[in-house]
């Protein structure tokens, strides 16, 4: 037997309130002189930065949260504790600009001190700013007081390995992932500068890893302003091959390949240049200056261009793209959206006093 839904009868006193033309939505779109509180709790377009992406390591690691895929047994762990290393010395992880210090805190969940220990010697990495716990010590939970503590003082890179250590549920489990997703963006909203979270792929033993091959739900992938995948090169299986899989509003157009024999060598080390996909070898390699020209050649032919289209025709990193418009005498306005030309030299002259070494 069907039963028909209540209707609410006209003369209830909550029905006549709703429809009072007193009380009734202003449809025109109001715009209150004096705004409620809440209204500092949202933004507009004029209150926004135009602060290019920030990256802990330029173009491969950036703030936020990132996902370091790979099969197991591949590098995880000596990648993390290399890259620990770079940051906290504050200058390049193999060709990669590290804009400035940070300190780091590695949660490892899968060895004991000794194990942990042995790879910091290695790594001579014994500097104070490199803090950590193992499976000697009581690690934290991500929700601890503790560790949110350590976030605002410190603000560290925090390092997760690996990530389904920390989970409560199954990591196939797209509520369980959704919990730690919250729990990681509680860290960073405490302070931490970013979170890396070193995560297993499929069963499969070889070959170059991909969005795919993510173990788990695939909000492991959504959640995070960065993956990078880790494989074993397939024709030499001592060198460890690093390659971006997702990157929120940048990319990378190389795989970077390392060697990791670690029972003969102390550290990573680079055996060659990073291989470079074909769209980046047809490329122009130009200089910082001719990249400068490059990018204002283009404005002034669209003014209404946008980054992603200036970085998609010249090959310029996004987060440079407004010091090269500006030396090649342009500017947009924030609030609007065309490129305005700055009162500057004649074009002939733009470059003119310019040491392309200064332009980083």
């Amino acid at each position: 037997m069907s039963s028909q839904p209540v209707v609410p009868d006209s003369n209830d006193d909550w029905c006549n309130e709703i429809h009072d033309e007193e009380t009734a939505v202003d449809e025109s779109a109001p715009w209150p002189d004096e705004p409620p509180e809440s209204r500092s709790l949202v933004k507009d377009f004029s209150q926004t930065s135009d602060k290019a992406k920030e990256f802990l390591i330029d173009g491969f690691l950036p703030t936020g949260i990132t996902v370091l895929a790979a099969y197991s047994g591949v590098g995880k762990t000596w990648t993390g504790i290399s890259l620990s290393k770079a940051l906290i010395a504050g200058e390049s992880w193999f060709g990669h600009n590290i804009p400035r210090k940070r300190n780091v805190l590695y949660l490892n969940a899968e060895v004991d001190e000794a194990s942990f220990r042995s790879r910091m010697v290695r790594f001579n990495c014994k500097d104070k700013r490199f803090m950590f716990q193992t499976l000697t010590d009581k690690i934290f939970k991500l929700n601890s007081p503790n560790l949110l503590e350590l976030c605002r003082v410190y603000k560290p890179v925090i390092f997760l390995d690996t990530v389904r250590r920390f989970m409560d549920g199954d990591e196939n489990d797209a509520t369980a992932v959704n919990k730690v997703a919250k729990q990681m963006f509680s860290l960073i909203t405490a302070g931490a500068a970013g979170v890396v979270a070193d995560h297993h792929v499929g069963k499969r033993a070889t070959g170059r890893v991909t969005l795919e091959d993510v173990r788990g739900s695939g909000d492991f992938i959504a959640m995070s302003d960065a993956v990078i995948g880790m494989s074993r090169n397939s024709s030499d299986p001592k060198i460890l091959e690093l390659y971006n899989l997702k990157g929120r509003d940048f990319g990378s157009e190389s795989t970077l390949q390392l060697t990791c024999n670690y029972g003969v060598d102390d550290d990573f080390y680079q055996v060659n240049e990073p291989v470079k996909s074909a769209n980046a070898e047809e490329k122009k390699d130009s200089t910082k200056a001719e990249q400068v020209k490059d990018v204002g050649d283009f404005i002034s032919r669209n003014l209404n261009a946008t980054r992603d289209m200036i970085v998609h025709k010249t090959g310029v990193h996004t987060s440079k793209i407004p010091l090269y418009a500006e030396l090649a005498g342009w500017h947009k306005p924030k609030q609007r959206g065309t490129w305005q030309r700055i009162d500057a030299p004649p074009e002939s002259d733009v470059f003119a006093g310019i040491n392309p070494d200064t332009l980083n």
